[in-house]
């Protein structure tokens, strides 16, 4: 059973989940900046047309609006938040050191290929090399504890 899961970690489709998985984190932070812009937006309408002394229903209805995009703004926070701290928690649990980091750098601090590169002064196509092998080691621990089945 346990070479059933480790080979299908290994395959195209066990490291491909492990990306995704991976990159939730990226798009949980989009989504939450999304909601910021919502928020600010928001703010901003009720901003002036308190400035311009209207007591309208429009100020009630956008008053009521960011109370709604604020809420959302906490909930996708905390999601990031513990989706960040779950993401973390794999790479750490990757045993080669340079693969956890460029995994950290990848996931955790969003960095491009080419950012990686740069600061870790190593050949871009290197990067690629060890981001692939780290995948295949992230999909494994994250198979070996279910959070990815096929």
């Amino acid at each position: 059973m346990k070479t059933d899961v480790a080979m299908y970690a290994l395959s195209r489709a066990g490291t491909e989940k492990a990306k995704v998985f991976l990159a939730q984190g990226m798009e949980t932070k989009r989504q939450m900046m999304l909601a910021h812009a919502r928020l600010d937006d928001a703010m901003e309408r009720l901003r002036l047309l308190t400035a311009a002394g209207d007591d309208t229903e429009e100020k009630k209805r956008l008053a009521g609006m960011m109370q709604k995009e604020e809420e959302a703004f906490l909930r996708h926070l905390c999601s990031l938040l513990d989706k960040e701290k779950e993401i973390k928690s794999t790479i750490l649990k990757v045993p080669e050191g340079m693969q956890r980091t460029v995994l950290e750098m990848r996931y955790v601090h969003h960095y491009s290929y080419f950012d990686i590169a740069e600061k870790m002064q190593l050949d871009e196509r290197h990067i690629y090399r060890v981001h692939n092998k780290a995948l295949k080691a992230a999909a494994l621990v994250l198979a070996e504890e279910g959070k990815i089945t096929a």
